[in-house]
């Protein structure tokens, strides 16, 4: 046993701190003391700034636990039994690797306090009823949506920090927190401010810098931090809610207003067109393995498979135009992702006890790596590819008088000076993706293509990932690349089937699946329903 988990014991301690460096060697070398969980009378437990990548499920032993500190770790997950903790008041998880919260924490109704800023969630669970929260903040990850905390049971929320992710809209319900005082959402994707947040009399500190504000005035008095002013003129000149909006903020019936606009068609009495069929994860899927190394280098992968491909008449070419369109657009000339297809059955199978295919998403030194191109007879290394290239794109420029790059050329900027470069491996260690640049001539589809593996990458964002993965399923679908509905009628009616990947860590445990029940949720105009498994 530990020494100080030892002296807590004898001491009938309440208390207790394990962090730094000698902690975090032990956590290293043998993992957290197990006997901690015993402890069940603590009060307060704080193990920071260590190397701790599990949190045990032990941890719902503490049940007279109020405040929870696990800052500066590398948690990739909470268990479930967290829900065992009904006395937890503060709950402090920010700067650890977590990619998820698990819904078990809606049951916390006694937290004041939640902090999960510098984490890597893509989604948080809506927290309904919490009347004793009075801080959350959810800086520094990855949202793509308002999370669903502006219940008007939580009376006492008064400090809301979300900055730093990539959120669209605030919802015009927000006027339901009568108490809210400080708000930040400062770094994200907000475009237009709501009327509703000018009725909130207690907002004394309001910070929405460095948003893509669409109304210069606005922008303007955001960018010299006046809130009083801020709040005066979108009194005036903010959104107004749509009506239903409207009447569900005076009714208080429906708190999840900018989810009702992307609400599933499938659950309504009209039947959608075209179908998005996902099937789960299963044994035989490929399994996906991040690699540490490409942290600091390109650290954000999605993936799935898309099964029944039809690429024969034309649609082959189809599919590949699909794909140069969204590099441009959603893509953002690949600064923000890059897409990368292949044929899953040219991936080899390496295992010969299992019939699950194994990739590796890692990087490697630009020297070393070897690639066989896309389109290309010999394998070269990273370097080689890249000087070539860039010879290549001068000439061309000199030859034709132009002062830019085209074709692959121009994504040559996105490598410039790197010596790590990100690739993908199968089983067997042949690289068969070098984002942003280049796909691999091994696993190259063909128009004889059914089942595709396809890979997202990103330097700058999941929610990046997501947007484009989203982007490629939905213009796959109404491209007719999937079969048509066995049960319809209408032959024009579409589905694409979807297979769930998961991505891990090398270790086994969880960094994210795709698509997930938060993904693919589709507006109601678009006509495409999502079945799932």
């Amino acid at each position: 046993m530990w020494r100080e988990i030892q002296q807590a014991k004898d001491e009938n301690k309440r208390e207790i701190k394990l962090a730094g460096a000698e902690i975090s060697e032990r956590i290293e070398k043998d993992g957290i003391d197990i006997s901690l969980f015993a402890l069940d009378a603590l009060n307060l437990l704080n193990i920071s700034d260590t190397s701790l990548k599990v949190l045990p499920l032990e941890i719902s032993n503490l049940i007279n636990l109020q405040t929870l500190l696990l800052y500066g770790n590398e948690i990739a997950t909470i268990p479930d039994s967290i829900d065992r903790l009904e006395k937890l008041k503060v709950l402090d998880l920010s700067r650890n690797k977590l990619e998820n919260v698990p819904h078990t924490i809606t049951k916390l109704h006694n937290l004041t306090t939640i902090n999960i800023s510098n984490n890597q969630l893509t989604a948080f669970p809506a927290l309904n009823n919490f009347t004793k929260l009075s801080v959350i903040d959810l800086s520094g990850n990855q949202l793509t949506e308002f999370p669903d905390i502006y219940s008007s049971d939580n009376n006492n929320l008064s400090e809301i920090y979300l900055k730093e992710n990539s959120i669209e809209s605030i919802p015009h319900v927000i006027d339901q927190l009568v108490s809210l005082k400080h708000f930040s959402m400062a770094k994200n994707k907000v475009n237009k401010i709501p009327k509703s947040l000018a009725n909130i009399t207690k907002l004394k500190d309001l910070d929405l810098s460095e948003n893509p504000v669409a109304d210069k005035r606005l922008l303007k008095l955001i960018q010299q931090c006046r809130t009083k002013q801020v709040l005066d003129y979108v009194k005036q000149h903010g959104e107004d809610a749509p009506k239903s909006s409207e009447n569900d903020s005076s009714s208080g019936q429906n708190k999840k207003q900018g989810k009702n606009k992307k609400s599933k068609k499938s659950e309504s009495s009209d039947e959608p067109k075209h179908k998005l069929s996902v099937k789960r994860h299963n044994d035989d899927t490929i399994k996906v393995i991040f690699d540490d190394a490409v942290k600091d280098v390109r650290q954000f992968i999605l993936c799935c498979i898309v099964e029944n491909v039809n690429l024969n008449n034309g649609k082959f070419r189809e599919f590949l135009q699909i794909q140069t369109k969204l590099h441009e657009t959603v893509c953002g000339k690949r600064e923000k992702s890059t897409i990368a297809t292949h044929d899953l059955q040219k991936l080899p199978r390496p295992l010969a006890a299992t019939d699950q295919y194994i990739v590796h998403y890692t990087a490697k030194d630009a020297k070393s790596l070897k690639i066989q191109p896309l389109n290309k007879n010999k394998v070269v290394t990273a370097q080689s590819l890249y000087n070539e290239l860039k010879a290549e794109a001068e000439a061309i420029r000199k030859q034709k008088q132009r002062n830019t790059y085209s074709g692959i050329h121009k994504y040559l900027k996105l490598l410039e000076n790197k010596t790590q470069f990100s690739c993908v491996e199968d089983g067997l260690g042949n690289v068969i993706s070098l984002p942003p640049l280049t796909n691999g001539e091994t696993t190259k589809i063909s128009p004889e293509s059914t089942q595709i593996f396809i890979e997202i990458t990103s330097h700058s964002a999941m929610a990046d990932c997501v947007d484009t993965m989203e982007a490629l399923l939905k213009a796959m679908l109404l491209a007719g690349l999937g079969a048509s509905q066995n049960d319809s009628c209408d032959t024009t009616s579409k589905t694409l089937d979807i297979r769930q990947v998961k991505v891990t860590d090398a270790e086994g445990n969880l960094r994210r699946v795709y698509p997930a029940k938060s993904d693919l949720v589709i507006d109601e105009s678009e006509n495409i329903g999502v079945e799932r498994e």
